[in-house]
C-alpha cells in the first residue's frame, strides 16, 4: 500500500501546478472578475479528477487501460523499437506497427498510429531506458518545465493570471498525455526570445519541425521584423536534426516517412472519425464533426483560413505590439491540422492582452471578459462539446480574435 506522501510524489509536477495555480491565483480573479474566477474552479475541479484517475492507474499493477491509451504509449513504444533497431516497423505499415503497440500495452488496445518525422525520436530516446510510468512521468516533468519556464519568459515575469489562463490546458494536456507542452513550450520561446537571443529563437523555430503545421506561420514573424538570424538558425537547426535522425536511425526512416507515415496521415484527415475530431480546433475538423465529407470540409475550412491569413499579415505588420497576442490564436484558424492540447499558446496569449490593457489603464467589458474565458476554456470545450458532434472551438477562437482587435484595445 503506498503512502499519501507517495501518492504527491507519484503525481506529474505539471499537475501539481495547475492545481496551485488554480486553488492559489485568488487575488488575481478577484480582481479580474467573476469568469476568470469560474476557469479556476473548473479546471480545479477537473485537476483533482485527472489527478485522482491518474494516481489510480499509476498504483494498479502492470500498465492500467486508463494509462495505457494515451498517446505516449506512441512515444514510449516507438523509443523502445528504436534501441531495438526496429526503427523499420516505426516508419513501415501502420498494421506491423500498430502489432508491436498491442503486444506492449495489451489486448483490446485502442488504435494508435505514429504520425512525426524521424527527427521527434532524438527528443525521445530518453524513454527506451525506463519504464512506462515513470517514463510518463519524466516525460510530463520535463516538457512542463519547457512550457512553464516559456510561458513565464514569454510574459515577461511569472504570472498568476498566466498560470491560470493556462490551467485548463494543462488538464487536458494531462489526461491526453500528449506533447503539447512541447510543442506550446518551443513556440512561447519563439515569441520571447526573437529580439534579444534571435540565435535560441531560431533553435526553439527549428525543434517545431517535429510539428510542422504549428511552426510554419511563426515564420511570418521574422520575415516581417526582418531577423534573418532567426530564420537562418531555424533553417540550420533543421537540417541538423534531419541529418542527425538519418545518420542515428538510417536514410530508410525518411523514406517511410514520406513513404507509409505521411499518406497515413491524410488518410486519417480525410476519412477518419471518432475521438480525435472531438479534439480538434480547426474549423476543418469542426466541419468533418457534423458529417461534411473532407472537400467540403476542406471548403469551409478556407472560408474562415484565407481571410484570417490576410487579416493576421495585416495587422502583425501594422501592429508590433500586438503580434504575440494576435499569431497564436490566428494559428489554430488557419491550420486544418491542430489539437486541443496545443492550446496552451492561446491561453498565454489571452492573459498577455488582458496584462496589457490594465498596463494601459483600460477596463475590459464585462462580455469581452467572458469571451476571454471561455477562450481559456477552450482547450477543455472543444472536446465536451465536441462529443455532442458540434465543433465551438472555431466560433470562440473568432470571438477571441475579434477582442484582440478592437480599436479600442489597441
Amino acid at each position: 500500500m503506498l503512502s499519501r506522501h507517495r501518492y504527491l510524489q507519484m503525481m506529474p509536477p505539471p499537475l501539481m501546478l495547475a492545481l496551485a495555480a488554480a486553488s492559489q491565483a485568488k487575488t488575481e480573479i478577484r480582481r479580474d472578475g467573476l469568469p476568470y474566477r469560474i476557469v479556476g474552479l473548473i479546471a480545479l475541479f477537473l485537476g483533482v479528477m485527472v489527478a485522482i484517475v491518474f494516481l489510480r492507474g499509476a498504483m494498479s499493477a502492470g500498465i492500467s487501460p486508463t494509462l495505457a491509451d494515451k498517446d505516449f504509449a506512441n512515444y514510449w513504444v516507438a523509443a523502445h523499437l528504436a534501441a531495438d533497431g526496429k526503427v523499420a516497423v516505426i516508419f513501415g505499415p501502420h498494421p506491423r506497427y500498430f502489432a508491436h503497440m498491442v503486444a506492449a500495452m495489451g489486448p483490446g488496445f485502442p488504435w494508435h498510429n505514429w504520425s512525426y518525422p524521424p527527427h521527434y525520436l532524438l527528443m525521445i530516446m530518453p524513454l527506451a531506458l525506463v519504464g512506462y510510468k515513470t517514463g510518463m512521468v519524466l516525460f510530463l516533468a520535463a516538457t512542463g518545465a519547457l512550457f512553464f519556464t516559456g510561458l513565464n519568459a514569454f510574459m515577461g515575469r511569472r504570472d498568476n493570471l498566466a498560470l491560470l489562463a493556462v490551467a485548463p490546458l494543462v488538464v487536458v494536456n494531462l489526461w491526453s498525455v500528449q506533447n503539447g507542452f512541447l510543442t506550446s513550450g518551443l513556440i512561447l520561446w519563439v515569441l520571447a526570445l526573437r529580439d534579444k537571443r534571435p540565435v535560441l529563437a531560431g533553435i526553439c523555430l527549428g525543434a517545431m519541425t517535429i510539428k510542422p503545421q504549428l511552426g510554419v506561420l511563426l515564420l511570418l514573424l521574422p520575415i516581417i521584423e526582418r531577423r534573418w538570424l532567426v530564420l537562418l538558425t531555424a533553417a540550420l537547426t533543421t537540417v541538423a536534426l534531419v541529418l542527425a535522425s538519418a545518420w542515428a536511425f538510417g536514410t530508410g526512416a525518411w523514406v517511410g516517412f514520406v513513404r507509409d507515415i505521411l499518406p497515413d496521415q491524410a488518410d486519417v484527415m480525410a476519412n477518419y472519425v471518432g475521438a480525435w475530431l472531438t479534439m480538434a480546433p480547426s474549423t476543418f475538423a469542426g466541419a468533418r464533426l457534423m458529417g461534411l465529407t473532407s472537400s467540403t470540409a476542406l471548403l469551409v475550412h478556407l472560408v474562415v483560413a484565407l481571410p484570417t491569413l490576410i487579416l493576421t499579415v495585416f495587422c502583425i505588420a501594422q501592429r508590433p505590439g500586438q503580434r504575440n497576442i494576435i499569431l497564436p490564436v490566428a494559428i489554430f484558424l488557419i491550420v486544418p491540422y491542430t489539437m486541443n492540447y496545443d492550446l496552451g499558446i492561446v491561453g498565454a496569449a489571452i492573459a498577455l492582452f488582458i496584462r496589457q490593457q490594465e498596463n494601459a489603464g483600460r477596463q475590459i467589458p464585462h462580455l469581452q471578459q467572458a469571451i476571454l474565458a471561455l477562450g481559456m476554456l477552450s482547450p477543455i470545450l472543444t472536446m465536451v462539446v465536441g462529443l455532442s458532434g458540434f465543433s465551438i472551438a472555431p466560433v470562440i477562437l473568432l470571438l477571441v480574435l475579434a477582442v484582440f482587435l478592437n480599436p479600442a484595445a489597441r
